[in-house]
């Protein structure tokens, strides 16, 4: 096993026998690993409070998620509850108690997965209430403007980390593609249709998304790696057709930019559905503004529901958003099976029409032969990336014999790479982590003699009488300045390393997630 630790040498310690862990530490290790995996951060940097922080920063930082909870929520509480008693809204939950009801779920499940609350309501209205799909779709959008514009706020204010690209891409094509569906292509489709379109193509996805993740130790990463115009323009087109379906079932534009961020770009579940709830927020708020608005014709069964729902979906949203952020991203995927075995079970259990039923069959072969090639075409672009951006194993092992005769964590690392290449089952694993523990060491080697010269230059400059007070002060403080973020540096590493070692998570895929915020920490320290 190999151990780095800052400041010191890389040491080899020699594998022994592991000890078989307990039963209750195996339910522990299991509850830690799916649904404490921590927050995903923009930058994990925000999470550790200056020295010189007054006590209202220092709460702002330690208390963040609470507060991202609690702002929203209080807001939006207070204001409906005024609003109610003003207008008096008491009375409709003895008739409109359903939706309340249901959104609990719907509305939980928008702020924790890639699925608005319409993936929710929707089914439910039209499934189960037998309401029309245009008044499904007005509340599902309006429900989402005020559940998912809190869970949108819990996500930013929080830093938890989004994919930006999908964000602004993605919505360059999904407002047109909605404003467009309402006024040509939601009136092409009947009820029946609706229903079954939407139920068809989600179901599929799921398929899909399933046999994703049942590869073991997939690698996935925290944003689209190596982007280029091109990707740009199948995010564009995304959410486009999103857009298209968002217009006739109030949500969809979420669902596509999200099966292409995981299948396609192989993007976490952890932040690519923060991503599509930030997305789905402001596209349910163009949504709402172009029916509500633009269109005037909303029903009033729709505003009657909306009324009595608000304050569950401003409670239950935000607080999705904080679970979703803790959850393992397999924890995340199996919400969306679940969703979706449900919405087919209840389009099954109205009895459609078996024209229905058959082309929705065709639906869900077509859609789902469509994701796997996706996905397929996914894995090809990541083992290209992953050729570019680590040499294969041969090559690394030249590298090493090129390099024996440089420092002693050098040798040490050859010597035990020798030793990994005698179990050719975990060659390529053992070849990546020894990799990745050879980029860190490097960069803390090159972190320290960077630190070392800049402390020389500091002892120079106090011995020149030439130089005036003044500059010496303000070269003392950058060089302090630099220190500070090589100390900073130091313990990301140390940090890394203990999550690497820690026997729960996957080496391999941790370094790789950890890679965007390696990347942002040398580029401070000019190396």
């Amino acid at each position: 096993m190999v151990a780095v630790h800052p400041s010191r040498d890389v040491t080899i310690i020699a594998a022994s026998e592991p000890k078989k862990p307990l039963p209750d530490q195996k339910k522990d290790a299991f509850f830690s690993k799916y649904f404490l995996a921590g927050q995903q951060m923009a930058d994990p940097s925000d999470r550790e409070v200056p020295p010189d922080a007054d006590f209202v920063e220092r709460f702002l930082i330690t208390k963040r998620k609470y507060i991202a909870f609690l702002i929203p929520l209080t807001v939006m509480q207070v204001l409906w509850w005024l609003t109610a008693y003003r207008y008096n809204w008491f009375p409709l939950f003895a008739t409109r108690w359903q939706m309340p009801a249901i959104m609990v779920l719907g509305s939980t499940v928008a702020g924790m997965t890639s699925e608005g609350g319409g993936a929710v309501a929707f089914p439910f209205m039209t499934l189960c209430l037998h309401i029309d799909p245009v008044t499904a779709r007005d509340f599902s959008l309006m429900i989402q403007t005020f559940g998912m514009g809190c869970a949108l706020f819990v996500v930013l204010f929080m830093g938890i980390q989004i994919e930006r690209h999908s964000l602004l891409f993605g919505c360059l094509g999904s407002i047109p593609g909605m404003v467009l569906g309402f006024a040509f292509v939601d009136d092409l489709f009947d009820a029946g249709q609706k229903k079954m379109m939407f139920v068809s193509i989600w179901c599929s996805f799921a398929i899909a998304l399933f046999l994703l993740n049942s590869q073991k130790k997939r690698t996935t990463y925290a944003a689209i790696p190596d982007f280029k115009p091109w990707k740009a323009v199948v995010l564009v087109l995304t959410g486009f057709i999103g857009g298209i379906f968002t217009s006739f079932a109030g949500s969809g534009v979420d669902i596509c930019v999200f099966s292409i961020n995981t299948l396609l770009f192989r993007v976490s579940e952890k932040t690519a559905t923060p991503t599509t709830v930030v997305m789905m927020g402001l596209n349910s708020m163009v949504g709402m503004y172009t029916r509500a608005v633009w269109y005037g014709d909303v029903s009033q069964l729709t505003y009657e529901y909306l009324k009595v729902t608000i304050p569950v979906a401003t409670m239950m949203a935000p607080l999705g958003s904080f679970l979703g952020s803790h959850f393992h991203r397999q924890v995340l995927a199996c919400f969306v099976y679940v969703l979706e075995a449900l919405s087919v079970l209840g389009f099954l259990i109205t009895q459609p029409p078996l024209v229905l039923v058959l082309i929705g069959a065709g639906i869900i072969i077509i859609a789902f032969a469509f994701f796997y090639v996706i996905s397929r075409v996914g894995e090809r672009i990541m083992t290209a990336i992953e050729r570019v951006t680590f040499a294969s194993p041969a090559a690394t092992n030249e590298q090493r014999r090129a390099k024996k005769s440089k420092t002693d964590p050098r040798k040490r690392q050859g010597q035990h790479q020798q030793q990994v290449q005698k179990k050719p089952k975990h060659e390529e694993q053992f070849a990546r982590r020894l990799q990745a523990t050879e980029i860190l060491v490097e960069a803390e080697h090159e972190c320290k003699a960077l630190a070392e010269k800049e402390i020389c230059e500091l002892e120079n400059l106090t011995f020149e009488n030439s130089v005036n007070t003044a500059e010496v002060e303000k070269e003392v403080k950058e060089l302090e300045m630099i220190v500070s973020k090589h100390e900073e540096f130091d313990k990301f590493l140390s940090d890394l390393t203990d999550t690497m070692d820690d026997g729960v998570s996957d080496p391999v895929a941790t370094f790789y997630e950890a890679l965007p915020a390696i990347e942002r920490l040398l580029a401070g320290l000019s190396i």
